[in-house]
């Protein structure tokens, strides 16, 4: 996860197809630099992210990558969807 293009925290998830197209599933916690429960900033620096970037593999080069750098806001608001169960906490 960045801010502003400054690294502040690693993270792991995967992408999948969706019937949107691809879609990354990850923790809450990834995109908003926050522990869900407390809302707590996770990062030392006081940072939270609005970008992701997502590190693909090249297709056909085994052991190559390719870095998509994703934002996670659009005009303050996020750009990801919750799981209905857990949205709005």
């Amino acid at each position: 996860m960045q801010f502003d293009g400054t690294a502040i925290a690693t993270g792991t998830g995967f992408v999948s197809d969706s019937k949107r197209g691809p879609v990354l599933i990850t923790n809450l916690h990834n995109v908003t630099g926050r522990i869900p429960v407390t809302g707590q900033i996770l990062s030392p620096t006081g940072a939270v992210p609005n970008e992701v970037v997502i590190v693909h593999n090249r297709a056909g080069h085994l052991g190559q990558w390719v870095p998509k750098v994703e934002p996670l806001l659009y005009e303050g608001a996020p750009l990801w969807i919750e799981h209905r169960n857990y949205s709005g906490r």
